[in-house]
């Protein structure tokens, strides 16, 4: 029920063709203000920030690529907003299933002198600074209804965990990606 309809049911007598075109030009406006008023809280979140992303973007120093979809953007702002939680496994694995895949990390240790034993893996001292990342499929993003506009593209690969991973890890640190079917 729009407005001036909710209008008209609050005076029970017909007042003519004067007061209808009055009540129907406040109920339009209560209608717009309410609209804008939606808007304005779908901007407030940055997962449904469709009028607002601009703004998303230059509060957590974003530049999208040329061409880069509505979600892609707003995927984008939302990782980057989970992205200030660390890098613990757990964080890096949480960030992942946020993407859409599910991931497990595996880091090294080199052989000890001492902490060995029969059987360990023979490793080099440089080691500790390397980490694997298994499990990543090649999953595409699917469409959500109000996210994905005419022209866009309806998925892209999944190597975007890839370009988080590079982007958060610390620069001495090499990690290895491993896709589901073998090595990427």
């Amino acid at each position: 029920m729009n407005n001036a309809a909710v209008i008209k049911l609050l005076t029970p007598i017909p007042f003519g063709s004067d007061y209808d075109k009055l009540t129907a030009g406040q109920g339009a406006e209560l209608d717009r203000v309410s609209a804008a008023a939606d808007a304005f809280l779908d901007g407030i979140l940055p997962d449904r920030a469709t009028r607002t992303i601009g703004d998303w973007e230059r509060r957590y120093g974003i530049n999208p690529a040329a061409g880069a979809t509505l979600s892609s953007r707003l995927a984008e702002v939302v990782r980057r907003m989970v992205a200030q939680g660390g890098l613990s496994r757990a964080h890096l694995i949480a960030l992942a299933e946020m993407m859409g895949q599910v991931i497990t990390l595996e880091e090294y240790v080199p052989m000890v002198c001492g902490d060995a034993q029969c059987g360990d893996t023979l490793g080099v001292e440089d080691i500790r600074w390397m980490w694997t990342v298994r499990g990543l499929t090649q999953v595409g993003e699917f469409a959500r209804c109000g996210v994905l506009r005419c022209g866009e593209a309806l998925s892209y690969p999944a190597s975007a965990v890839e370009a988080v991973f590079e982007e958060l890890k610390p620069a001495h640190t090499l990690v290895n990606y491993v896709y589901d079917g073998g090595d990427a």
